[in-house]
């Protein structure tokens, strides 16, 4: 911006966009029901419930057999790792035949 001087034609272009009227009104925004909400208190509600939808704690519905089966390839791969550390036991302890 320092470059540019007050009578160049993109600095006034860029003061224009950043200059408002005061209020600038807000387009409509959908309720839940589908119906348009018109007046600024309508608008607030939606937001209001748009960001409560977003933000609320609510967990997702389980899927048991997802859980199920990842338990057991925890469990399988515990019981792989605990057969690792029977590696450190040598083998001439053990009679072969």
């Amino acid at each position: 911006m320092e470059g540019i001087c007050p009578t160049h034609q993109a600095f006034w272009k860029v003061t224009r966009a950043l200059k408002s009227k005061g209020y600038l009104p807000t387009p409509s925004l959908k309720k839940p029901d589908r119906s348009l909400a018109v007046d600024d208190q309508e608008k607030a509600e939606c937001i209001a419930d748009s960001i409560e939808l977003q933000y609320s704690h609510t967990l997702p519905p389980h899927d048991s057999q997802h859980i199920t089966l990842i338990e057991k390839k925890v469990r399988h791969k515990t019981f792989l790792n605990s057969l690792d550390d029977l590696s450190q036991f040598p083998l001439t302890k053990f009679k072969t035949r």
